[in-house]
């Protein structure tokens, strides 16, 4: 990977399409899914507090699907994303996840050496690439911790209500406070996969204190693919404006080769078609609609010409 500006021609950066460098991660993942899952009996240090979470997430996860209502499936899918998304990030897995969720650990494999390789073009590019650096930074002044407090005030004042009057199961408080804790959920989660919002959490700790730089790249692999691939988009922005200049020549230049080969196949055109040819696409042009001024530019001709043959 090439992040230095070069006096050699520079290509245009860009993070999906057919030469994108997210595109040619995944082939590279086709060729070699390196990475597996480890299973596990639990979560580290919080093992008991994962294990209690995950019996939750199984009993809501059964009864969502028994209800049958599209909503209950679509929250299901959405709990399985997440528990997917919680073995890329980590590398575990637990047997419970696998028969909850019905969870391809095939499929995962892929997804976490595609992570890996993310990671590892990530690092080189912050590595050599000032400009890149620059722009993190930047970015993360416009970013910020994030609390809806007014989601968070309700989920109390519900539970509260609810022991006022007497309602002391914590499973029957839990299921009515559940779907604010899902929407402020969500909220929590489409605010930190921010552009801004990255960048501020790769420079600064959970009270926002300002970090070394060198834990930039360790944190790292603390973030989602998605927000992985957030990064790679704005380093592609950054390395083009960088190079604009450059890469508005080089446009100008092919622009100016593509012209240079219209001419000469519409010289090499008009020196070989002969006067009744001639006549021909011209009458054919004008049943089609064109106007003899854009007869005469589909011919390589003059307009007089083609009034004689009109």
């Amino acid at each position: 990977m090439q992040t230095t500006q070069q006096s050699q021609a520079v290509e245009r950066h860009t993070a999906t399409g057919r030469n994108g460098i997210i595109t040619l991660l995944k082939e590279q993942v086709k060729e070699n899914p390196t990475e597996k899952p480890q299973e596990t009996s639990g979560r580290g240090l919080n093992d008991k507090k994962y294990d209690i979470e995950l019996s939750q997430r199984l009993k809501r996860i059964t009864s969502l699907i028994l209800r049958g209502d599209k909503k209950n499936k679509f929250m299901a899918h959405k709990m399985r994303h997440r528990t997917e998304a919680q073995i890329i990030c980590t590398g575990e897995y637990t047997k419970g996840e696998i028969s909850t969720f019905h969870i391809d650990l095939t499929e995962i494999s892929k997804r976490m050496t595609f992570r890996r390789l993310m990671i590892e073009w990530l690092t080189e590019a912050l590595n050599h690439s000032k400009s890149f650096r620059r722009a993190i930074f930047n970015e993360a002044r416009r970013g910020g911790e994030y609390e809806n407090r007014e989601l968070m005030y309700e989920m109390l004042w519900v539970e509260m209500d609810m022991k006022n009057a007497g309602i002391t199961d914590e499973e029957t408080i839990s299921q009515q406070i559940e779907p604010l804790q899902d929407k402020y959920s969500d909220q929590m989660s489409r605010h930190r996969s921010r552009l801004e919002n990255i960048c501020y959490f790769l420079l600064h700790d959970r009270y926002g204190n300002r970090e070394q730089s060198r834990l930039m790249r360790d944190k790292l692999r603390l973030l989602t693919n998605s927000n992985l691939e957030t990064l790679i988009g704005l380093y592609c922005n950054t390395y083009n404006e960088e190079h604009k200049e450059e890469l508005q020549m080089q446009a100008k230049q092919v622009n100016r080769e593509k012209m240079a080969e219209r001419r000469k196949a519409t010289y090499t055109l008009k020196k070989t078609m002969s006067a009744a040819q001639k006549r021909q696409q011209c009458q054919r042009l004008k049943s089609e609609g064109y106007t003899q001024k854009q007869t005469a530019e589909e011919l390589g001709c003059t307009e007089r010409t083609v009034r004689n043959y009109w």
